[in-house]
Parts: C-alpha cells; sequence; structure tokens
C-alpha cells in the first residue's frame, strides 16, 4: 500500500493532502510526496536495470467527484469544474511512450470478467 493513511480513512490524498498517484515521474504535477518517495527509494535497491510496467490497482469512486476534487480544487484556491469519474477497469498509459497494443491486450483479457 503506497498511501496507507489514504487506504485507512478512504481517501485519494495522504495526510498532506498531496496525491501520491499524482507524484510519481520526472514532473509530477504534485511535487514530492513522502510515500512515493520512499517507494521509489525501496525499488532502487533491486537493482532493476529498466522496469517494464508498473500497475497501480485501485478504484475511482464517486467520492473522487463529489469529496475529493472539489477539496483540492478548495485547497488550491481554483474553482472546481465538474468532470466525470470512468466506471469499470481501465488504464493510463504514458504520452511519451505508448504501448496500445499492450494495452489492448490488458484490456481484452480483463473484459472476460468484468466490465470495461
Amino acid at each position: 500500500c503506497v498511501c496507507p493513511w489514504g487506504y485507512e480513512t478512504i481517501q485519494r490524498w495522504n495526510r498532506d493532502a498531496a496525491d501520491p498517484n499524482r507524484s510519481f515521474g520526472a514532473t509530477p504535477t504534485e511535487g514530492p510526496v513522502e510515500e512515493t518517495q520512499l517507494l521509489q527509494r525501496f525499488l532502487s535497491t533491486l537493482e532493476v536495470e529498466r522496469w517494464v510496467c508498473h500497475m497501480d490497482l485501485h478504484e475511482t469512486t464517486d467520492a473522487d467527484e463529489s469529496e475529493f476534487r472539489p477539496a483540492k480544487a478548495a485547497r488550491d484556491g481554483v474553482s472546481f469544474l465538474k468532470g466525470t469519474i470512468p466506471d469499470g477497469f481501465y488504464l493510463i498509459g504514458d504520452r511519451e511512450d505508448p504501448k496500445d497494443s499492450w494495452h489492448k491486450a490488458i484490456i481484452d483479457e480483463v473484459r472476460k470478467v468484468t466490465h470495461i
């Protein structure tokens, strides 16, 4: 579990109101977050030359739209713009290195056991 506090309190963000899901990579939108820094530090000890993939398995609940996103907008001093919450299984890919056929293969297999 990358963010135990968020898991225990059914929140998307950590105790500092930062979203660990948005703090990976070279240009994270949330800035450095303790939980992801610790995970990345741990992964660096495994001596893997190049990771092939990372899967963060979690659900996006309706609370993202009714609680998390409005609270984040208030925290950041911006207007909340209503969006949509995806229903079912979905993948988020890497814009700089898309793997469309690989994602399609995963989604086609998942489609056999749940809705997409």
